[in-house]
C-alpha cells in the first residue's frame, strides 16, 4: 500500500503554501519532511490529514483521502500537531485513550482490546508513571510525549507527526526517534516534521525537502541534506560529516 499525492496544492489567504507536489510513499517508510521556516511543512501534513482545503488527488492505496468519510478518515490517519495545548484537565491515560474514540471506546475503556492499545502507546512514549498525572501538571517535554502516545493509540496506517521532537532532551528526542522508525518498520507510514537535520539523517529511509511550498529535494537523506540544497533551502553553511555511516550535518554559518 502507498499514500500517492498528485498535484497537491494548498491556498492560504491567496499564497500557495504547496504548490503542487507530486510524490508517493510506501507503507513501511519513515519519510521525514524538512525545510526552513514557512516553507509549507506544516501545511503539507494538514492536507494530507484532510485538516486544510487541497486541491489534486491525495490517495491511499485505492482510498480517496479527500473524499472518505470522516470516520474511515480517522482509522486511516492518526495527526500529531506542531500546537500541543490541552484545553482540560484529565488524566494522561485518558488523553491517550482519545486516540480509541475511532473505534467507539468513549465508554468501553475497561475493555481488554483498547486498554492494550493506550497501555502499548504509553509504553511506547515512556509515559507509563505518568497514568494517572493530570495533563496539566506536566512539562512540555512530558505534554508532547503524551499526545504522541494518544497519536500511537490509534494504531493507524498512516501516522503523521508535525515536529514531535521539538520540546524534548536529548534522551526523549532519541527515544521518540526510533519509536518512529519502529511504527514504520512494522508497516505504518510515517511522516515527521524535523528540524533536526543529523537525527533525519540518521532514522529517516526518505526525506522530503520543501522549499516556499515546492518540493526542492526527494530521496535518500544522502541525496537530499548536500551543500549545494542547504545552501540554496537554509541560506547555511554547514559542516557536513558521517559517523558509522550516518551524516552528521552541522549549521555553521548564514550566508547573508
Amino acid at each position: 500500500m502507498s499514500l500517492t499525492l498528485s498535484k497537491m496544492q494548498v491556498a492560504i489567504n491567496g499564497h500557495l503554501a504547496v504548490a503542487g507536489i507530486d510524490t508517493e510513499i510506501a507503507a513501511g517508510e519513515f519519510v521525514g519532511l524538512v525545510g526552513p521556516n514557512g516553507a509549507g511543512k506544516s501545511s503539507f501534513v494538514k492536507a494530507v490529514a484532510g485538516l486544510t482545503p487541497a486541491t489534486g488527488a491525495v490517495k491511499f492505496d485505492s482510498i480517496d483521502l479527500r473524499t472518505a468519510s470522516p470516520l474511515s478518515l480517522s482509522k486511516t490517519i492518526s495527526y500529531l500537531a506542531q500546537i500541543n495545548s490541552i484545553a482540560w484537565s484529565v488524566s494522561v491515560r485518558e488523553l491517550v485513550a482519545l486516540g480509541r474514540l475511532p473505534y467507539g471506546a468513549q465508554s468501553k475503556l475497561t475493555d481488554p482490546i483498547h486498554a492494550r492499545a493506550v497501555d502499548t502507546a504509553m509504553s511506547k512514549t515512556n509515559i507509563g508513571k505518568l497514568a494517572d498525572r493530570a495533563v496539566d501538571t506536566l512539562s512540555g517535554g512530558e505534554l508532547s510525549r503524551a499526545l504522541l502516545a494518544r497519536a500511537l493509540a490509534v494504531e493507524a496506517p498512516i501516522l503523521l507527526v508535525d515536529e514531535p521532537i521539538a520540546q524534548l532532551d536529548p534522551y526523549h528526542q532519541l527515544q521518540i526517534m526510533e519509536t518512529l522508525r519502529t511504527e514504520a518498520r512494522n508497516g505504518v507510514l510515517v511522516i515527521a516534521v524535523l528540524h533536526d537535520l543529523t537525527l533525519a539523517a540518521r532514522f529517516c529511509d526518505r526525506l522530503l525537502m520543501l522549499n516556499a511550498g515546492q518540493l526542492e529535494a526527494d530521496g535518500t537523506p544522502e541525496h537530499v541534506l548536500t551543500t549545494e540544497h542547504l545552501r540554496r533551502v537554509y541560506r547555511v553553511e554547514c559542516i557536513i560529516d558521517k559517523h558509522n555511516d550516518h551524516a552528521l550535518v552541522v549549521p555553521w554559518s548564514r550566508i547573508v
